[in-house]
């Protein structure tokens, strides 16, 4: 099971990974510290002073190489700058990073699943449903979507939106489900 000493392990076993590639005096952001995020939106999050914030939901899972691949994620971050995003500099950094870590569908579930979430947003296409993942609350730019007088227009993976629906977060998916939404 996940602790927060391991959390510290991972990430003490995940920086020299990273130094490796990239000296750390070349890094665009040094690492400062890693700890739990008080938000539980992103399995972790790199910050401008160099700390490292790792979603609370991973304590008590057996999700090491999702933690692993997550803390490797915002170490490149930090390599590249927080000001590139997910762009292609930053995408070859994880790649490199992550090279040869597996991560299966059930360890991303098992964070997922202990995060606590209430709901779970569903998309409604022309032809398939997207499972959006997990919600603490419902917003209105879901709620309202497609109501009259309301002409925003969505669409996911080429395909026009419909309508967007909350269902608690436990009940099964409908058949057919589309859960992984790569870009």
């Amino acid at each position: 099971m996940i602790t927060l000493e391991t959390i510290q392990q991972l990430f003490n076993e995940c920086l020299p990974v990273a130094i490796a590639y990239s000296p750390l005096k070349s890094w665009a952001v040094q690492p400062t510290i890693i700890k739990l995020d008080t938000h539980k939106s992103n399995y972790g999050q790199a910050l401008s002073n160099g700390d490292i914030l790792i979603n609370p939901a991973f304590l008590g899972t057996t999700a090491h190489n999702k933690l692993k691949a997550t803390i490797l994620h915002e170490l490149a971050h930090l390599i590249v700058g927080l000001e590139k995003g997910h762009n292609i500099d930053f995408r070859y950094v994880e790649t490199i990073l992550c090279e040869g870590l597996n991560v299966d569908e059930m360890e991303k579930q098992a964070v997922k699943d202990n995060n606590g979430f209430k709901l779970r947003l569903l998309a409604f296409g022309e032809k398939n449903i997207f499972d959006l993942g997990g919600a603490f609350r419902r917003t209105k730019r879901y709620t309202t979507y497609g109501a009259q007088g309301n002409n925003r227009r969505m669409s996911l993976k080429g395909e026009k939106l419909i309508k967007f629906e909350y269902v608690p977060y436990s009940n099964p998916l409908p058949e057919g489900t589309v859960t992984e939404l790569t870009f």
